[in-house]
């Protein structure tokens, strides 16, 4: 949340009562979006769109433990699924998939559901998406969906040869050239 300026993350029970705030890093300048739990190290990840930047956070006092900046144009939600964050990205309409580096992955588009996309999290099977009303005093709606993740990876390049290899690549050509017209029969002294 965004009060006054300063970015803070509520701690609240199942029952909605509040167990403790504390205020998001880069506050003056954030702007909070979303929050997941990392199920491996128990650390929280939080997106900040006025940054650009998606931080690790301990759960226990908000302290933060690392970042790195976002791959995206604009983050929202994000969730945490074996060991991968998923992050959506409100400009693109896609989900963008990267490791706990900011390497990314791969991407998946969401523009089906609408514009507006907000917050998403993973059921163990599927992702679930709450995408905000045109307008703003207009309830939202929430999309369970099935995605298809595409490759960000560039193929590996095959590296230009140097001029000295190229130059030893010809002659060893050449060479074989050679020797496969000297080995073979004369076929006009058959006539």
């Amino acid at each position: 949340d965004d009060v006054g300026g300063v970015g803070l993350v509520y701690e609240i029970s199942t029952a909605g009562a509040l167990i403790g705030s504390w205020i998001a890093p880069n506050s003056t300048n954030s702007d909070s979006e979303g929050l997941a739990f990392d199920g491996n190290t128990g650390n929280l990840w939080l997106t900040d769109d006025g940054m650009n930047v998606v931080y690790e956070l301990d759960a226990a006092d908000g302290s933060q433990i690392s970042s790195f900046a976002y791959p995206g144009s604009d983050p929202g939600g994000i969730t945490w699924r074996n060991g991968l964050l998923y992050v959506l990205d409100v400009d693109t309409l896609e989900i963008l998939e990267m490791d706990t580096s900011g390497t990314l992955l791969s991407i998946a588009s969401i523009a089906a559901i609408g514009p507006r996309p907000r917050g998403i999290t993973w059921d163990g099977s599927s992702f679930w998406i709450a995408a905000q009303s045109e307008l703003d005093d207009e309830p939202g709606e929430l999309f369970q969906i099935q995605v298809t993740f595409t490759s960000t990876t560039a193929s590996t390049p095959v590296p230009a040869l140097s001029p000295i290899a190229l130059t030893m690549l010809l002659l060893l050509l050449g060479a074989l050239a050679l020797h496969a017209i000297r080995s073979r029969p004369n076929l006009s002294s058959r006539f």
